[in-house]
């Protein structure tokens, strides 16, 4: 994720005026460090709670909005809660039972914040003929909005494969749990890239994104190892696969 902020930072510099450039790079230098401090200890809050405020501080600028619409609110697990469901250090997070935390302000998680996370992670190749038509709305049609602090399944492969969409939302149903909009799952899956060095699904498998439709049918996507994020909607609710599992999203 370093990378990436350093890739953020060279395209933000080269369009502005010097003033403005320090203080992208100061911002940048400052994600950096945070990154790598919650890359060494990430159940720790503060840490987490560090690296999400220098994240979208630095990000902000990319996106064209205000800190005021940044602002990272309070962690509310403890560090004892984070070890319990991160494991003891990223390499725990490989495994199934374990989890992923991250933040997405509520400013970027509508329809229109997929242009902006396109912004801000440009690897995922997204642009705005991308998004016609995607709404993030349950299957009675009510409004989806999920943000916050938020946790979901770290394993790279998608869980709960061969299930089809009754059966992904009795899953969801079952753990007390919403499935996930295109926001919330390609915000994880960089972050999840930051812990473990490689997106959701990254290659294999493929995840049915319960909270967002297109044509009024559920979206699945995946990521491929440069990044680039792809989704689409030609699923049927009865489609079953080896490689089409489902996540879910926690507080």
């Amino acid at each position: 994720m370093a990378s990436g902020y350093d890739r953020i930072q060279h395209n933000m510099v080269s369009q502005t005026e010097t003033r403005s450039s320090i203080a992208i790079i100061t911002a940048a230098n400052t994600a950096k460090l945070a990154a790598v401090e919650y890359v060494n200890n990430p159940s720790n809050p503060q840490i987490y709670w560090n690296h999400q405020e220098a994240h979208w501080q630095f990000n902000g600028q990319a996106m064209g909005l205000a800190q005021s619409d940044l602002v990272v609110s309070n962690v509310g697990w403890t560090e004892t809660q984070m070890t319990q469901f991160m494991g003891k250090n990223v390499r725990g997070l490989l495994t199934r039972k374990h989890e992923l935390p991250f933040y997405l302000p509520e400013v970027v998680s509508g329809p229109d914040g997929l242009s902006l996370l396109g912004k801000i992670y440009p690897w995922m190749r997204w642009n705005e003929g991308y998004f016609a038509g995607i709404q993030n709305v349950d299957k009675a049609g009510n409004w989806i909005q999920l943000f916050g602090h938020l946790r979901t399944e770290a394993a790279i492969d998608a869980p709960y494969p061969k299930t089809d969409e009754d059966q992904a939302a009795e899953i969801l149903a079952r753990l007390g749990r919403r499935g996930h909009t295109i926001n919330t799952y390609a915000e994880a899956a960089n972050q999840g890239k930051l812990l473990t060095g490689k997106y959701l699904d990254e290659v294999g498998t493929w995840t049915r994104v319960m909270q967002s439709r297109a044509r009024g049918r559920v979206m699945f996507a995946c990521f491929d190892p440069g990044g680039n994020c792809f989704f689409s909607w030609p699923l049927k609710p009865v489609d079953a696969r080896d490689d089409l599992g489902v996540r879910s999203v926690g507080v």
